[in-house]
């Protein structure tokens, strides 16, 4: 048992520690959520900061074809029979591709410029092409594509084309490696519209490394990343590749967490786990349909909250050691008076209640001391009383129904542990109604006595449970399994002597019926199993009485 100084030192420094560790777990879940907060305000920032600076770039090739295209539709609309003269059209065909060629060279990353028609105007090559060969600064002619050549769905060759005509407005081409220019290519193409219905298209090119040049130059905390994803999740491009992490299973993940894009412009929050570390990744739609993206390194985001902790385990050391240290010493003071009761205390919890105490001081620990005596002494007796109360019936002072039940469940246990061996006896007052409505329940309650105390001669005090009005039982273990049929007939021969002396002057017969059974492990699986048996036996020896009874 501890004593009551551990007590008060366990307890003021379980609240001094529980004090501090709440403050500093509180301190700590404040300080992570200000970290996190603060960590997706900057890649939110950085990621709208740079995606704007990508759109930028795409939004001014954009303004360049409609720049491109509203002029010539304006001219067609203003004359259109520069689309049926052919040599009207081949003027219109010039005069666009010089304004194409201007709104070119004023538009960064611009690698070819072109204006084509259907076939039905003008032919199967109609328009223009004009491309920047990688290396060089000035735009050239080159070769227009044959669009009878290819059919419609050779999206290799003529995917700049016919997905525009039957779309009837602008597109953005996915990136593309186009031989003519060495280059992978970004596109953007709009229809040239007639009476409502597309004739042409006009686009432009633009060079993926003008857009991957900008990502190169991102910079995010010490080991973020910065890449470039295209509609389907799928990564092209990334600014900085960890040394041991395989590109193509980060691919294959960083797909797998994003997917196709859905096409909304948010701001989008993802977690994963790589290379034994957790990352966040955020990524923002570009105009052209790609995704912009960044991912951190969550060790890189929670150092300064690591080295924050340190500092703060350090603290809490000293404080615990300083909380110990003045405790102990209060704890002392406070202790000293009373240290002389602990042994007497140690006694009367341990139930040892006829304990003796001599101080006889008048001060608060001689008012302790009194109380400790009365306390004993009242436990005692109360203790006593409880006992009697709780396991022993009022009428008979036989064991009653809650010391049987727990009796029940003790046999209970031993025939789950098969260590079970015990008789069980049921008994049965008769005539009691008889001899209530004949004599009264006086005469009745001795008819009851009687029977108990004839009970408890044969089987025992310590066997005998009374367990309804006129119902008792006995539970035989040990020795006395091995006699208990001499006993039920030691106890039959009792009850008619019992008959004969006390009884013979009253209109009523003393008769106790009674059945015997001993425990079957084969047989009974509970101890009511061997109840009902003996309960059976009991009423079997209850109709034979009952025929003596009316042979007389």
């Amino acid at each position: 048992m501890k004593s009551l100084r551990t007590k008060i030192m366990t307890l003021s420094m379980v609240c001094v520690v529980v004090s501090i560790l709440t403050s500093t777990l509180i301190g700590l879940v404040i300080i992570r959520k200000t970290i996190m907060d603060d960590t997706r305000d900057i890649m939110t920032l950085s990621c709208e900061k740079y995606a704007d600076e990508l759109n930028n770039i795409l939004d001014d090739m954009a303004k360049s074809v409609t720049a491109i295209e509203y002029y010539a539709t304006s001219n067609i609309k203003n004359d259109p029979r520069v689309l049926t003269n052919a040599t009207k059209f081949d003027d219109f065909v010039m005069r666009v591709s010089v304004i194409a060629q201007n709104e070119a060279d004023n538009t960064n990353g611009v690698m070819g410029t072109y204006m084509r028609f259907i076939p039905e105007i003008q032919g199967n090559t109609a328009g223009f092409f004009i491309i920047r060969p990688s290396g060089e600064t000035e735009f050239k002619p080159t070769q227009i594509t044959d669009l009878s050549k290819y059919d419609k769905d050779d999206t290799e060759n003529v995917g700049w084309f016919y997905p525009i005509i039957e779309a009837g407005e602008p597109l953005w081409l996915a990136p593309y490696y186009k031989q003519n220019v060495d280059a992978t290519m970004i596109s953007y193409v709009a229809p040239i519209m007639l009476d409502d219905k597309p004739i042409g298209v006009i686009g432009m090119d633009i060079d993926l490394d003008v857009i991957q040049d900008k990502i190169r130059k991102v910079n995010i905390y010490e080991t973020g990343r910065a890449f470039l994803v295209d509609e389907s999740g799928q990564p092209i491009f990334q600014n900085r590749v960890v040394e041991g992490h395989d590109i193509t299973i980060f691919s294959k993940q960083i797909k797998r967490i994003l997917g196709p894009n859905t096409g909304k412009n948010d701001v989008d929050f993802h977690t994963y786990h790589w290379g034994n570390a957790k990352w966040y990744l955020i990524t923002r739609t570009l105009n052209n349909g790609m995704r912009f993206a960044l991912t951190v390194e969550d060790g890189v985001i929670r150092a300064p909250e690591k080295q924050m902790i340190h500092t703060l385990l350090v603290a809490i050391v000293g404080l615990i050691v300083f909380s110990f240290v003045l405790t102990n010493y209060t704890t002392k003071l406070i202790i000293r008076p009373i240290w002389q009761l602990t042994h007497a205390a140690n006694k009367i919890a341990k139930g040892e209640l006829d304990v003796k105490l001599d101080y006889k001081g008048k001060d608060e620990i001689g008012l302790l001391t009194n109380c400790f005596k009365e306390t004993a002494q009242e436990l005692k007796h109360y203790m006593d009383t409880m006992n009697e109360l709780a396991y022993h019936d009022a009428l008979t002072g036989a064991l009653n129904k809650t010391a049987y039940e727990e009796r029940i469940s003790k046999i209970d246990r031993s025939i789950k542990d098969k260590d079970a061996a015990f008789a069980v006896v049921v008994f049965d007052v008769n005539n009691l109604k008889k001899t209530n409505d004949t004599f009264g329940h006086e005469i009745g309650d001795k008819l009851i006595l009687d029977a108990v105390h004839t009970i408890q001669k044969v089987f025992g005090n310590k066997n005998v449970y009374r367990i309804g009005g006129d119902e008792f039982t006995a539970i035989l273990t040990g020795a006395e399994l091995f006699t208990c049929k001499e006993l039920v007939q030691a106890f039959d021969e009792e009850v008619r002597a019992v008959d004969i002396t006390e009884w013979k002057d009253y209109d009523v017969s003393f008769q106790v019926a009674r059945g015997l059974m001993v425990y079957d492990a084969n047989e009974d699986e509970t101890f009511a199993d061997v109840f009902r048996r003996a309960d059976h036996c009991m009423y079997e020896n209850k109709r034979y009485l009952k025929g003596i009874r009316e042979e007389k």
